[in-house]
């Protein structure tokens, strides 16, 4: 799409992710377009960088949410007070700087357990989201159990994790198709 805000083309691309079958989205841009296709299609998405589950009451499962607010005043701040310094930062869900909306109800109890329960691992440090063993798409471990997949690892992958079953180009776009083992079996019918 080249461009994080321009609903038309989200929602020219969802639609063309429908045509192909997706019966669940998820978004790397700014708009609701996508969360308001899968609404009027039947089908669930997930928003990004806020809750946007009111444009989409039965389709939103849950969002990605950028929390960087207090991260900019902070900065401003010791700009100000010329105490300001480059670094790298890689603050997550544990320094408050990224979340998740609530879930929807139809997600099954023990997936929302699940999720709820991992977001306190993350934050407590008990785990991590890149924690081993992780293997690629060809079974080959690229994180032995008990490591983490490093920062500058993460910028450098070039390989999908396990259980990605195809790679599909539409229109210069990357499609990715999932497959979930734990919940492949589940009913999520939001009627």
């Amino acid at each position: 799409m080249q461009n994080r805000y321009d609903p038309a083309k989200e929602r020219e691309a969802a639609q063309a992710l429908v045509n192909l079958g997706a019966d669940v989205l998820t978004q790397h841009t700014d708009s609701i377009a996508p969360i308001q296709l899968a609404e009027e299609k039947g089908i669930y998405a997930f928003g990004y960088n806020t809750d946007m589950s009111r444009f989409g009451a039965k389709a939103h499962l849950t969002s990605a949410i950028n929390k960087w607010g207090k991260f900019y005043i902070d900065k401003a701040l010791a700009v100000i007070n010329g105490t300001w310094k480059s670094e790298e930062v890689w603050y997550g869900i544990a320094q408050g700087m990224v979340d998740i909306s609530p879930l929807n109800p139809v997600v099954p109890q023990d997936v929302q357990q699940l999720v709820i329960r991992k977001r306190e691992e993350f934050i407590s440090g008990v785990a991590h989201p890149f924690d081993g063993a992780v293997k690629d798409q060809n079974g080959v471990v690229r994180v032995p159990k008990g490591q983490v997949l490093g920062d500058k690892e993460q910028l450098a992958m070039d390989w999908y994790v396990e259980e990605i079953e195809e790679v599909k180009t539409i229109q210069n776009s990357r499609i990715r198709s999932f497959k979930i083992e734990d919940v492949s079996d589940r009913d999520f019918n939001p009627d």
